[in-house]
């Protein structure tokens, strides 16, 4: 495989990658489960075993006819895992890469492509600051857009951070920077006396088109010298025309976002301890009464995630209809853990824990009370498996 190389643009940084496929290691399947075939990406972290070698890097995860395969796919890896850092849509795929070992960048590929590039940065601020890809900020829309979040900051104290959202067009290479949030952020009706400034937090998703981000901006003052936190918000922002557009209720002032389902309607968010669910299509909010837990990026549904427990229970949380229940149940032992929803919907794939090797299993629906086959044993070294088709 070819390390990452840089190559100087502009004002921004790009650098290409490419990698060559190492030969399948295929293993023979349990329980053949569904007969589609379909595909993973997977950190590859070397263990015991060393399956795919002594150095870290993403895997690609083959199931075809019941039969799992598996094999080297990039040599980069993720800073936080591939579930927190890892966005795909159709055919492109956003990474948040190891900051120490990839010179603080976040990477794009096409996936039928082995060259990878960094993502633009910002320009620093100051002499002394440094720019960083933000991990798990980048979202990729339906048309291939890439959304995220880089930052500047002093690279002796860290004092001096400082967000910025930007849009990447992978088929022109154009970089769009959205204006500073502050006006908009101050002038909302909570404004008090000493808020001076707004920024971005690091919740980020993109409309279907990619000509909207939405998230949440925090507003901060800066009374008696020091910087505290006044409120924070929703936001919608048109790359298009350059505006902020406030979103959810008038007393939606102290937001986290959660999360976003995968047609990108809804938006899951908590305010003032209350958990609620608001519906970009018609602005109307509703409050659900279901806890978040163990909720990953990748495990979105249409209304909601899919979510496994330590016991050994598989559950479906539809946050839009305010409804959970138990897809399925495991043997009574092992963990289920990275759970996700099939590309049609009609079946949840996920991990059960073993003791020396994890298995592959895939549910036959997802209703109440569903089964599941095991497809494959996989060994422990694959973390956080995303699904590709």
């Amino acid at each position: 495989m070819k390390n990452l190389g840089f190559l100087f643009l502009g004002l921004i940084f790009l650098a290409s990658s490419s990698c060559n496929k190492d030969d399948d290691i295929t293993k023979d399947s349990n329980n053949p489960g569904l007969s589609e075939d379909v595909e993973f990406l997977a950190y590859y972290k070397p263990g015991t075993e060393n399956v795919l070698g002594s150095e870290k890097l993403i895997a690609l995860i083959s199931v075809s006819n019941g039969e799992l395969s598996y094999s080297a796919f990039l040599n980069a890896y993720p800073q936080n895992g591939m579930l927190d850092n890892c966005d795909i849509n159709d055919n492109i795929m956003v990474l948040g890469l190891k900051a120490s070992d990839f010179e603080n960048n976040g990477a794009y590929m096409e996936l039928n492509d082995p060259s990878a590039y960094y993502l633009p940065l910002v320009e620093p601020s100051g002499s002394n600051d440094y720019s960083y890809f933000q991990p798990a900020t980048g979202d990729v829309s339906d048309n291939g857009y890439i959304i995220y979040s880089a930052a500047t900051n002093d690279a002796s104290y860290g004092d001096e951070y400082k967000p910025f959202l930007l849009r990447f067009n992978p088929d022109d290479n154009t970089t769009d920077i959205a204006s500073s949030p502050t006006s908009f952020a101050v002038g909302q009706p909570e404004q008090g006396s000493d808020t001076e400034v707004g920024q971005i937090a690091r919740t980020i998703f993109a409309s279907p088109d990619g000509r909207y981000a939405y998230g949440s901006v925090d507003a901060l003052g800066t009374e008696g010298g020091s910087i505290h936190w006044d409120y924070s918000i929703l936001f919608k922002y048109d790359f298009d025309t350059k505006q902020y557009t406030r979103l959810g209720g008038s007393e939606d002032n102290d937001v986290t976002i959660l999360g976003m389902t995968s047609d990108r309607r809804y938006i899951l968010y908590s305010n003032h301890s209350k958990t609620q669910v608001l519906d970009l299509n018609t602005g109307n909010i509703t409050e659900t009464s279901m806890n978040v837990i163990n909720v990953k990026k990748n495990a979105w549904g249409i209304n909601g995630p899919c979510v496994g427990t330590s016991n050994g229970d598989l559950y479906y949380k539809d946050f839009v209809n305010n409804n959970e229940y138990i897809v399925c149940s495991s043997p009574g032992y092992g963990w289920i853990y990275n759970t996700m929803f099939s590309k049609s919907g009609n079946n949840i794939y996920f991990l059960l824990e073993g003791n020396t090797e994890n298995y592959l299993c895939v549910t036959n629906g997802i209703e109440e009370g569903s089964s599941y086959d095991t497809i494959s044993p996989i060994p422990l070294e694959f973390k956080d498996m995303v699904m590709v088709k």
